[in-house]
Formats: structure tokens, C-alpha cells, sequence
């Protein structure tokens, strides 16, 4: 073999070597450059998280400092007699306490509203907004939340209807007409069976809205296991 021959050789062989280097260091730097992304994108669903918690706490606060009109819309049930047989202690009228209790839905919609749009777009943690259903339902079976749906869904996007219409609807139609047309003394029975299975449906049917597998998961995952035992005096 000439030395040319050689040579070109011996340049083909560093071609092809800074192009195999270039190729490692390129894979190198795209994967450094995912596990930096994967940081962020961890660190900001933190933060996420951590905001809307502070948030959250913001409407805890208000139920409790407004515990008593709120509290009057948070039975699965409207009381009977309403509003004649509404006479708090403070003096408030059955308007006020409505009032109360509409900022309250509204201050919880706003922040449902928030954690809704930042799953649709994968921002929020997958099993961080699963944990939020419980809320979600909680609020459904509010007989002051229902009453006031229809009023406030049009101020809101499409993310949080989605959760509520179907259910707000189901439950005006099996709880609250057949209450409020009762006769006077009998009153509607709400088996926690019954609740139950309404809660499992709401889980199913968001899980596909929202096409969030940890939802499907949550309930069967959060469950009491056999060895735990329930306090004689637990809240419910």
C-alpha cells in the first residue's frame, strides 16, 4: 500500500472517530440535558403542589371563621323548614348565611379550577390531583353546592365542569327533589352503601375524563386495610 493510501486511510479512521465522538457526546449532553429537565419539571410540580396546599388552607380558614353559615350547606340535605328555621346565634339572616356560603363555593371552585387546568396539561402531579377527587366529591354531595352550581358553572372553564355537571345532576335528581317534595316528618334515607357506590362511579368516570390512571387506582389504594381499626369516636 502507497503512503497516500495510508494517509487517506489514517484520515478516514480520525473522521470516523471524531465522528463517533461527537455522536457519544451529543447522546451524553441529550441525556443530561433530560435528567436537568426531569429537575425542573420535579422541582415545579413541587412548588405546584406546596402552593396549591397554601392555597387550600386559605378556604379551610374561611369555613372556619364563617363555621356557622357555612356549616348549614355542607349536610348532604337541605334542613327541613329553611329558612324560617334558620336563627343563629349572631343574629345573621338566612340571606347573609347565603351569601357566606356562596363566596366559600366560590373561593373552593377557583382553586378546583386551577388544580383541574394544571392536570389536563401534565403540569400537576398525577397522584396529587387524584388525592384532590375526595374534595371534588365531598363538595358535590353539599346540598348548598348543588344549590348553587347552575348559578356559578358559566364562570368557569370547561375543566371543572367537566368534573361537576354529571354528577351535580344525578344527585339534584335521586337526593334533593325527592327531599324537598316529601311529605313533612319522613325524610330521605342515604345509605352509606348507596354513597359509596356513587363515589366509586365519580372516581371511574374522572379517571376517563381525565384520563389519569391514579384516579381509577385511588380509592382501592386508599382503602383501610384489614388490620387497621377505626377509633369508637371517629369523625365523620
Amino acid at each position: 500500500m502507497e503512503i497516500s493510501e495510508y494517509l487517506n486511510a489514517g484520515i478516514l479512521a480520525v473522521n470516523a472517530f471524531v465522528l463517533i465522538l461527537g455522536f457519544a457526546s451529543f447522546v451524553y449532553q441529550a441525556r443530561q440535558n433530560r435528567k436537568v429537565q426531569r429537575t425542573q419539571i420535579e422541582n415545579q410540580q413541587i412548588e405546584i403542589y406546596q402552593r396549591l396546599e397554601m392555597q387550600s388552607s386559605g378556604v379551610f380558614a374561611f369555613e372556619a371563621k364563617n363555621r356557622q353559615a357555612v356549616a348549614l350547606f355542607k349536610s348532604h340535605l337541605a334542613p327541613a323548614g329553611l329558612p324560617q328555621s334558620y336563627s343563629p346565634a349572631d343574629g345573621t339572616d338566612y340571606a347573609e348565611a347565603q351569601l357566606t356560603a356562596r363566596k366559600y363555593y366560590e373561593i373552593s371552585c377557583n382553586l378546583f379550577e386551577v388544580a383541574a387546568r394544571l392536570r389536563r396539561r401534565d403540569i400537576v402531579d398525577p397522584e396529587v390531583f387524584a388525592s384532590w377527587v375526595a374534595w371534588f366529591f365531598d363538595a358535590a354531595t353539599e346540598w348548598g353546592f348543588r344549590a348553587l352550581w347552575h348559578d356559578m358553572r358559566d364562570n368557569y372553564t370547561p375543566d371543572l365542569r367537566d368534573i361537576f355537571d354529571e354528577i351535580v345532576d344525578e344527585l339534584i335528581t335521586a337526593w334533593d327533589i325527592p327531599h324537598m317534595s316529601a311529605q313533612p316528618g319522613t325524610s330521605l334515607e342515604l345509605s352509606d352503601t348507596a354513597l359509596k357506590a356513587i363515589r366509586e362511579q365519580f372516581y371511574v368516570r374522572l379517571a376517563k375524563v381525565f384520563d389519569c390512571p391514579a384516579i381509577a387506582k385511588w380509592m382501592n389504594a386508599a382503602a383501610l386495610k384489614p388490620e387497621h381499626v377505626e377509633h369508637p369516636l371517629a369523625f365523620r
